[in-house]
Formats: structure tokens, C-alpha cells, sequence
């Protein structure tokens, strides 16, 4: 939390993070964000920070984590399956979420022409700074 909350901030005050542009730094920040998010379900963050300090356009961006996001998903599923942690309730709530998942697609076509590149880019740091805050929050209430 703390770690994505640094690189967070960042990236808001446009400070280039070297590591983001080395050759290694792609399967490196891919690994642990997969990691987190099948382990802790908040890698989504890192993978962001990455993308966002590659200075590509917002479309590269969205289509980038998508695919990464779905493909990350994807074998995590496999994998949860694999292991025997999924179950019928498990099934049974990836069914219920299924028209909240096409609702969110069928908006997100109907914003995307519109959406200026300056407010995306900081709607998504504040998404990653919230992120980091709650996490921060939350496990500094278990202490």
C-alpha cells in the first residue's frame, strides 16, 4: 500500500520513475501485479503506475490494462479452480455480477469518446491514491 501510494503520487506530480522504462521493468511490474491481485485482489495499482508511466494515450492505456486485467483474471480463475477453491456459491456470484459487468462495458463505449485525456488521467491516479489510502487504512485498523 505504502509502495503504490509513493509511485501514486508520482505520477501525479509527473516525476518519471526510471524503473517504469527499463527493458525488464514490463514482466517485473506484470509479475507482482499479478500476484497482488489474485493474492490480495489490489494489483491493480501497480499495473496502472506502469502504463500511465509509459506516456502512452488514454485509448492505449484502457486497451493495455484491459487486456491485462482479463488475461491476469483469467488464468487466476484456472488456477483458483485448479486448486479446488471455487464452488458453487463462488459460480453462483460470478453469475449475479455478470450484468453489472456488461452494464459497465456498454458505458464505458458510450463514455470513451468523451472523455478528455487530462481528467482521465487524473481520475485514474485518484482511483490508485484512494486505493492506497483504504488499503493503508484497513490494515492499520487490524493492528
Amino acid at each position: 500500500g505504502i509502495v503504490i501510494l509513493i509511485l501514486g503520487i508520482l505520477i501525479l506530480f509527473n516525476v518519471k520513475i526510471p524503473m517504469v522504462n527499463n527493458r525488464i521493468a514490463g514482466p517485473v511490474y506484470g509479475f507482482l501485479s499479478s500476484l497482488s491481485i489474485t493474492a490480495l485482489s489490489i494489483g491493480g495499482p501497480l499495473a496502472a503506475i506502469y502504463v500511465m508511466g509509459q506516456q502512452w494515450s488514454s485509448p492505449v492505456m484502457r486497451v493495455s490494462l484491459a487486456f491485462f486485467f482479463v488475461s491476469s483474471y483469467l488464468i487466476g480463475c484456472i488456477l483458483y479452480f485448479g486448486a479446488g477453491l471455487v464452488d458453487l456459491d463462488i459460480v453462483k456470484n460470478v453469475g449475479l455480477l455478470m450484468p453489472g459487468l456488461v452494464l459497465g462495458f456498454v458505458l464505458a463505449k458510450v463514455i470513451l469518446g468523451r472523455i478528455n485525456e487530462g481528467i482521465f488521467r487524473y481520475a485514474a491516479i485518484t482511483v490508485i491514491l484512494a486505493g492506497s489510502v483504504m488499503l493503508l487504512v484497513k490494515e492499520a485498523a487490524r493492528l
